[in-house]
This record gives structure tokens, C-alpha cells and sequence, in this order.
């Protein structure tokens, strides 16, 4: 059996949060209330009846310098990094032996520094989640498992070098509205309902 999956799209498009939350905290570097609007991407952290007290605000703010090549990441890191208090002694003691994050930045293309931060951020997005886990770990690997051979429209060639050539606002707006012009296309052949629904 053959499926047509959406793999890629939140990457190329910037569909997922962390693209909004990449805009948010660098203006929170000039106005810290522009994290505020973080309760609209994870209510269930700050906003009404959250399980969360003001910490939240502070991770997000603090979760590294706004200069590191990696900064779109870093809340990522930080968060999971606390996993590594479970581990038993020999595995971390054996995963300190390397520091991933300064192997990624010994990784990083030429020209990186060059990007928006939003653009650094969906390489990243490619080079961390959508290659190594999504399409083959959670992508290939189940699906052939189980007989299924799955097919990815989003990663035609032809479709990603659209995406690199979109101006910003085509991908992201300034009302963090995301995946801005691959909604428009699918409001011309899907009802308004489900082209503008969220994830």
C-alpha cells in the first residue's frame, strides 16, 4: 500500500509553534510583554486555570542568548535536557562525553549565520526533527513495518525551492499567522473551514 502523507509542510511552510515562538521571544528581547501572547501557543502553560506558575515566562526569556546560531532551539534543548536526570550514570556519563548542540553548530553550513533567524530555524527543523526522526524513525521505519510505503508532496524538489524563495510573510505574517500562502492555495479547491483550521 502507497499514502500520500503531509511530512514537511509545518518545516518548509513554517507551520509549527516554534516558529511563532522565535518571532515572540526575540521581541521579547525589546518588550518583554510581547511574551504574553506565548499564552496563545501553550495555554496550558500561563493562561487561564495553567498548570504552570510565572516560571514559564522566565524559561522562555532566559532559554539562551538571541545571538546563538541555535537560539531557535534552545527552549528545545533546555526542556530535555532535563531529562537526562533519569538516565542510569553510565548512559550519562556517556552522553556528557559529547555536547550535541556544540557538534550542530560545528555542522552548520558556511552561510548560516547569513539567515534570518526564522530561516536558521527551519534548517534546523530539517536537520533535526524532519530527517532523522520523522521520516525515518516515526516515517519509514513504522510504516514499512507495516506494509505501507509512504509518499511526501511537500518534499518534491520543485515545492521546496518554491518554499526557500517565498518572501518570509508568505510563510509566517506578522499576526503569526503560519503557513500563509500554502492556506491560500488550499482555500481555492477545500472549503475556508478547512484550509484556515489550526493543527
Amino acid at each position: 500500500m502507497v499514502i500520500a502523507t503531509g511530512e514537511g509542510a509545518d518545516e518548509l511552510f513554517w507551520g509549527y509553534d516554534l516558529f511563532k515562538e522565535l518571532v515572540l521571544r526575540g521581541q521579547a528581547e525589546r518588550d518583554e510583554s510581547a511574551l504574553d501572547r506565548l499564552n496563545e501557543l501553550y495555554p496550558y502553560l500561563g493562561g487561564p486555570g495553567a498548570r504552570r506558575g510565572p516560571a514559564w515566562r522566565r524559561f522562555f526569556a532566559q532559554a539562551g542568548a538571541a545571538d546563538d546560531p541555535l537560539f531557535s532551539h534552545q527552549t528545545r534543548a533546555a526542556a530535555t535536557g532535563a531529562v537526562k536526570d533519569f538516565y542510569r550514570d553510565e548512559v550519562a556519563v556517556e552522553l556528557l562525553a559529547e555536547d550535541s548542540m556544540e557538534r550542530l553548530r560545528a555542522d552548520l553550513p558556511e552561510s548560516f549565520g547569513r539567515w534570518s533567524a526564522l530561516e536558521r530555524a527551519a534548517y534546523l527543523e530539517l536537520r533535526t526533527l524532519l530527517e532523522p526522526y520523522l521520516l525515518a524513525a516515526q516515517g519509514d521505519r513504522v510504516a514499512m513495518a507495516h506494509g505501507v510505503e509512504g509518499r511526501y508532496p511537500f518534499l518534491d524538489h520543485r515545492v521546496f525551492e518554491l518554499s526557500v524563495r517565498l518572501p518570509e510573510e508568505r510563510k509566517l505574517d506578522a499576526e503569526l499567522h503560519d503557513k500563509v500562502a500554502l492556506r491560500e492555495l488550499a482555500a481555492t479547491v477545500l472549503p475556508s473551514t478547512v484550509a484556515r483550521r489550526p493543527k
